[in-house]
């Protein structure tokens, strides 16, 4: 899957990101996997038209590098970068990837663990994400607080 996605083969659809007009070929099967919510069964349902492929927006706010680590995730990927962690975990959880989700925080934890990889601001952005993010696990928070202090 890896492959066909680097290779961008085979795609029926594609992926914009608002922010820059960015547009990522995708395959359906692989974005809208049955484990998952429904944001791209929803948006499958009503694309928006383009000559021959359907286009899915991906929310506001979402960056074109953390949009390509969620897509490489998705199909197979387990490589994060520690500098688009906190944003990849969020628009993971807005489009109910759990999956994707959980790498995110499993890459944090060993990133927390190791500490390494995190600045002091980066570590206050895991803390106040924690904070306004409901589901975030506790000891992730715990974690950069004590490695900030």
């Amino acid at each position: 899957l890896s492959a066909a996605y680097a290779a961008k083969q085979f795609t029926d659809c594609l992926v914009s990101v608002p922010a820059g007009g960015y547009r990522f070929p995708a395959h359906r099967v692989i974005l809208a996997g049955t484990e998952d919510g429904h944001f791209f069964d929803a948006a499958f349902r009503w694309p928006g038209q383009s000559e021959s492929k359907p286009i899915v927006s991906m929310p506001d706010g979402l960056s074109k590098e953390a949009a390509d680590m969620l897509l490489k995730l998705r199909y197979g990927s387990y490589e994060v970068q520690a500098d688009r962690i906190l944003e990849a975990r969020h628009f993971a959880a807005v489009l109910d990837w759990p999956t994707i989700r959980q790498t995110c925080e499993d890459r944090l934890e060993v990133l927390l663990a190791q500490g390494q990889g995190l600045d002091a601001e980066s570590l206050l952005a895991v803390v106040s994400h924690a904070e306004e993010s409901l589901d975030m696990p506790p000891h992730l928070k715990i974690g950069a607080l004590l490695l900030h202090f």
